[in-house]
């Protein structure tokens, strides 16, 4: 049984790489529940409705030239490319590639708490689908 400790993937938001900037993120693939029910049935009838994606991410605040802040601030209330693989590794077969359009509906520049690491996370809905590249 395989396993696989997240150590070093690639992630990149507006083709800045921010990988040592992110603690944690998650893509989130569903669907709305459509009951197409009808007199006669016994048992409820469903259907796959519309994709309704979410990405999640919590970033290690930085406001260097080039780094978190400067990337996603001027994104906010726009849309913009997300591309995240398991590993810096070539894409393959088992290093897929998801990228995706996300739109950046918030951003907290600040989020902190005396003593403790300054945080920023959000949830970025995708707005059309998720790819999945292997080669």
């Amino acid at each position: 049984m395989g396993s696989l400790i997240l150590t070093q993937p690639a992630i990149v938001i507006n083709s800045v790489d921010l990988t040592t900037h992110i603690d944690q993120i998650t893509i989130e693939q569903s669907y709305n529940d459509v009951d197409v029910s009808t007199f006669g049935t016994t048992s409820k009838l469903h259907l796959a409705g519309l994709s309704d994606n979410k990405f999640t991410i919590s970033f290690l605040q930085d406001f260097a030239n080039g780094s978190v802040d400067q990337t996603i601030f001027p994104l906010v209330g726009g849309t913009t490319s997300v591309s995240v693989k398991p590993t810096t590794n070539a894409t393959s077969s088992t290093n897929p590639a998801y990228t995706f359009t996300v739109v950046v509906l918030d951003w907290k520049p600040i989020d902190a708490t005396v003593g403790a690491v300054s945080k920023s996370a959000a949830t970025w809905p995708i707005t059309g689908n998720v790819t999945r590249a292997t080669s």
